[in-house]
């Protein structure tokens, strides 16, 4: 990559992250190490009986070439729940493949099972079948949510040394944020963990020894966002009343505030009224049916929601309107009162679950991918995008192109490429491609000029083409052009070639046996 390139992404990077740093409710004060200090070991601290060490080893995915999986520890910790269950975060366990619990890190180890992930939460529970785990063990109690100000002690994971001690650090603010983990927008508080305490997260105690929150996924070398125990409560809630996680609610509505007075004069609003204009209604949900575009929300359950989209939040503070979904479960009801034009309506509407249009690849789940011709096709999925999309970048583009309908039902594939050029098997009927840039991560729109929907609409199509050549035609109206007979008999001697077992993810295999309609082993 040169000098210029990199300067140009860093300038984007720091705009967006800019831009995104609005969409923050956080009311910080800046970082101070005097905020920070050891407080002591923690046999003088009996909350850490209730924190463990989650480890596992995680196969992580290869964005650029989605057949391979490189193994690696992963460490995370743990809280002792009643039920004989643990607690942990979700991005800690993320495409396991063996999942183990220990008192410490270097004690005795106990296989773990999963037994729930909310990945919009950043959380997961866990349990452990041996009896001598639980012995001497003792549940965690949850706490309030801190107040900017307030002293939380911070339990760090202990990696690379036996001993790590606790630490006290400062909140600094609370409230909506988007979490790194899924990009699901919930409550949380930030708190300075200082030079020294960045590493190892943790749980979060109050003075009385109870757990107020679990460190995220970290954004920020001197800062750490933690999920706040009103949201794992919350998770845990929902596991126990349904025997699984449902999801988290949604209202599928983008707004803006009504702070100007002629855009309130224009929607018709009176002197006293506030509120916040809808300005698109995602499709597929319960709400599409009763809400509009140039609606007004006044209202949720009662609470009246400010023309700058806040209701009424703890101590006097008030927080995004947001908030009154997240504290509700999938299935609740929810009274809304708008205006439209001149009337003012309500309407009663049951709250649905998330529609994740970008999988997430959680708990060990391979990448998808289909080769032809020496041509690697994949869908759209976070850690994709984590290669492919600076952070702050991320959620922006899901943003796009979930406006732009492309992900909507799945339908969305594209050509993998790397930062060097488009990802080819090479191979004497691709040459000429492999350095082709225009080619390399782009959205595959059409094969034989038949609009392509999604992965399994292109194996469909490529495996019962019957003319002589696959025409793939890209977003940017770039072509790509393979014999469909040499393509086809070449693929297996490419993949040999390339010491790759299979020309496709183990989801496509059924699908292509039913095309072919044969039960012959597929590329192999």
């Amino acid at each position: 990559m040169t000098d210029r390139s990199f300067s140009f992404r860093s300038s984007v990077r720091d705009i967006v992250r800019k831009w995104v740093s609005c969409d923050k409710a956080y009311e910080e004060k800046e970082p101070d190490d005097g905020d920070f200090e050891e407080c002591g070991r923690e046999e003088d601290m009996p909350q850490c009986d209730a924190v463990v060490a989650v480890l596992c080893t995680v196969a992580e995915a290869d964005v650029f070439y989605p057949w391979r999986r490189k193994q690696e520890p992963s460490y995370g910790a743990g809280l002792i729940l009643s039920g004989r269950r643990v607690l942990t975060t979700a991005h800690s366990v993320d495409q396991y493949t063996q999942l183990e619990v220990g008192k410490e890190v270097w004690g005795p180890r106990y296989t773990a099972t999963m037994l729930a992930v909310a990945p919009e939460c950043d959380l997961a529970i866990l349990t452990v079948h041996d009896d001598e785990f639980w012995n001497q063990v003792k549940p965690v109690e949850f706490g309030d949510m801190p107040s900017p100000g307030d002293k939380v002690i911070i339990d760090r994971l202990r990696k690379d040394e036996a001993y790590l001690p606790l630490v006290t650090a400062c909140v600094l603010g609370l409230g909506m944020t988007r979490y790194s983990f899924w990009g699901t927008k919930l409550l949380a508080f930030r708190v300075n963990v200082g030079r020294n305490g960045a590493s190892g997260g943790g749980p979060a105690f109050d003075e009385r020894g109870k757990c107020v929150g679990l460190k995220l996924q970290s954004q920020g070398y001197r800062s750490g966002d933690f999920v706040p125990a009103e949201v794992i409560k919350h998770f845990i809630q929902d596991y126990d009343k349904n025997g699984a996680y449902t999801g988290l609610p949604l209202l599928s509505i983008k707004w803006q505030k009504m702070e100007n007075p002629y855009l309130r004069m224009l929607m018709k609003m009176e002197h006293d009224e506030q509120g916040v204009l809808i300005t698109e209604v995602g499709p597929n949900y319960p709400e599409s049916v009763i809400l509009k575009p140039n609606d007004v929300i006044l209202s949720i359950d009662g609470i009246n929601i400010n023309n700058d989209g806040t209701v009424p939040f703890l101590s006097g503070r008030r927080i995004e309107f947001g908030y009154l979904i997240g504290k509700k479960y999938v299935g609740d009801k929810i009274v809304i009162k708008v205006r439209r034009g001149i009337e003012i309506c309500e309407f009663t509407t049951e709250l649905a679950t998330h529609k994740q249009f970008v999988p997430a690849n959680i708990i060990g789940r391979p990448l998808r991918y289909y080769i032809i011709g020496g041509f690697v096709f994949t869908t759209l999925s976070f850690p994709c995008m984590e290669v492919m999309v600076s952070s702050s970048l991320r959620y922006l583009v899901v943003a796009l192109l979930i406006k732009l309908r492309i992900l909507f039902h799945n339908r969305f594939c594209f050509i993998i490429g790397s930062f060097s050029g488009t990802v080819v098997l090479k191979t004497d009927i691709n040459a000429g491609y492999e350095t082709e840039f225009t080619l390399q991560n782009q959205v595959l729109v059409t094969f034989n000029d038949k609009p392509v929907e999604g992965l399994n609409s292109l194996v469909s199509m490529v495996e019962t083409c019957n003319e002589d050549f696959m025409k793939f035609t890209f977003g940017n109206k770039k072509t790509l052009v393979l014999p469909t007979n040499i393509a086809r008999s070449r693929t297996p001697d490419i993949l040999k070639a390339h010491s790759i077992s299979c020309a496709m993810s183990d989801d496509l295999k059924e699908l292509v046996k039913l095309t072919r309609g044969e039960e012959s082993p597929i590329y192999i």
